[in-house]
C-alpha cells in the first residue's frame, strides 16, 4: 500500500512495476488499484494443505527475506482438529533483508535506491495470521481475530500460535446439542415431578 505522498511520486506505477516473474509462479497480482489516496498492489497464492503453505510464504520472502522458517500443521485429536503455527521475523539486516543482489545490482547498491535510514522511515512489515477457533499467540496481537505481529528494524522475533477447531461435521455437532438441549430438559422434568410428588 503507498500512501498519499507516495502515490503522488510515483507516476505509471503500472507500466513500471515488473511482477511477470510473480505471475509465472502462480500468484495473482491485482492492482495496482486506487483506494482514496492510496495506491495498492495485492499478490496472492493459494495453498491446498497446510504443508503447502510454508512453501508459499518462503516463495513469498525469499531465501534471504526477513521472514522464513513457516510451518503451519494440523493434527487430529479425538474431538478436535489441533493446528499449530511457528515462523521467524528475522529484520536484524534492516531494510536489505527485503532486497536481493540482483536487485541491489539495478538500484545503485541498495534494495530500495534509498539509504537505509530513508528505507526505513517509509517501509515496515507486518504478519497476520487467521487460524480457525480461538487463537493462542505468543507476541502478537489480534486484530479482527486475526493475530499480528508487527517487525522491529534491528531486532528478531519467533513467530508462534496455536488453535483448536472441533473436528466433527456441523451437522453432528448440532445433533449432539440438541441432545444435550434434550437431557437437561428431561433432568428438569423429572426434577420438577419428583417435587411435586414429595409436596
Amino acid at each position: 500500500t503507498l500512501d498519499e505522498e507516495a502515490t503522488a511520486s510515483t507516476p505509471n506505477l503500472s507500466s513500471r512495476l515488473r511482477v511477470d516473474d510473480l505471475r509465472a509462479t502462480g500468484w495473482t497480482v491485482v492492482g495496482p488499484t486506487r483506494a482514496g489516496a492510496r495506491t495498492v498492489l495485492r499478490a496472492t497464492k493459494g495453498f491446498r494443505t497446510p504443508a503447502e503453505a510454508g512453501k508459499v510464504l518462503d516463495e513469498g520472502s525469499g531465501p534471504d527475506g526477513p521472514v522464513g522458517g513457516f510451518t503451519l500443521k494440523r493434527e487430529r485429536r479425538p474431538l478436535w482438529w489441533a493446528w499449530t503455527f511457528e515462523g521467524d521475523l528475522d529484520l536484524r539486516g534492516g531494510i536489505e533483508r527485503f532486497g536481493d543482489a540482483e536487485l541491489r545490482s539495478h538500484l545503485e547498491g541498495t534494495s530500495f535506491g534509498l539509504d537505509a535510514a530513508q528505507a526505513q522511515d517509509l517501509f515496515g512489515l507486518q504478519v497476520a495470521l487467521r487460524l480457525p477457533g480461538r487463537v493462542e499467540r505468543k507476541g502478537a496481537e489480534m486484530v479482527d481475530g486475526r493475530a499480528v505481529w508487527t517487525g522491529r528494524f534491528g531486532e528478531s522475533m519467533p513467530l508462534m500460535a496455536s488453535s483448536r477447531d472441533l473436528a466433527v461435521p456441523r451437522e453432528v455437532a448440532g445433533g449432539v446439542a440438541v441432545l444435550a438441549l434434550a437431557g437437561l430438559v428431561v433432568l428438569w422434568f423429572r426434577l420438577s415431578r419428583t417435587r411435586r410428588a414429595s409436596g
